[in-house]
């Protein structure tokens, strides 16, 4: 049985960390990635941790300025994969794109979805003492995090993890569910309940004020 032909799409460590794990049982034809950004105080040009990784097993890298250009649909256009990952990219992928791959753009979201829509899950779940979390595979709609769940596995969370721990139990479980999913033929996917629904935002320096009169508040910061 061959395996299944994936364009990866994502920038942070924890989505190459979930690619390697899936490298046995799946072939990653691409890698879609955000462009090299200045780092650090001498603001060197650097890669994400994605594109490093496509760059180690000799994977195609391409790091489009912008999802709308032609050039982009182009080259995926041409690709022949049996679908597109996304975990941690970043941006809303346009229609224009999904329409290449219908009901085959899948995404990797930490949390039970449809609680905590949006770019700070693993953050929110923690600041809130949440005592549990999820991994949810979804595929990919035309809004944020909205689409039809595949699967989705419970996480618990210790009141001594930390965002660390929090991301390392949630590429495990990542690499679980992926495992499962790309062995079967078949999935059933069912649609979220909307009015359950919560929304977060990308995490700021200035939310790490801290409200010194509550203990709890505190500590979970």
């Amino acid at each position: 049985m061959s395996k299944p032909r994936l364009v990866v799409w994502g920038t942070p460590q924890m989505t190459a960390d979930i690619a390697t794990g899936i490298l046995d049982i799946a072939e990653i034809i691409a890698i879609i990635t955000t462009p090299d950004t200045l780092s650090g105080r001498k603001k060197v040009l650097t890669p994400s941790p994605l594109k490093q990784f496509g760059l180690n097993h000799n994977i195609p890298v391409f790091t489009p300025q912008s999802l709308k250009s032609p050039e982009i649909l182009d080259s995926l256009s041409h690709l022949s994969v049996d679908m597109w990952l996304i975990i941690a990219y970043g941006k809303i992928i346009p229609q224009a794109l999904l329409d290449i791959m219908p009901h085959k753009v899948l995404n990797i979201h930490p949390s039970k979805l449809p609680q905590y829509r949006g770019p700070a899950p693993m953050q929110a779940a923690l600041l809130n003492g949440d005592t549990e979390t999820a991994v949810t595979l979804m595929e990919i709609d035309h809004l944020m995090d909205h689409g039809p769940i595949i699967a989705q596995h419970s996480i618990p969370i210790l009141p001594t993890d930390t965002i660390i721990e929090l991301e390392q139990k949630v590429i495990q479980t990542s690499v679980q569910i992926l495992g499962i999913y790309l062995s079967q033929d078949e999935h059933i996917a069912t649609p979220q309940d909307d009015t359950q629904a919560s929304y977060v935002s990308m995490v700021q320096k200035s939310d790490g004020y801290i409200l010194r009169e509550l203990s709890k508040h505190i500590y979970n910061f």
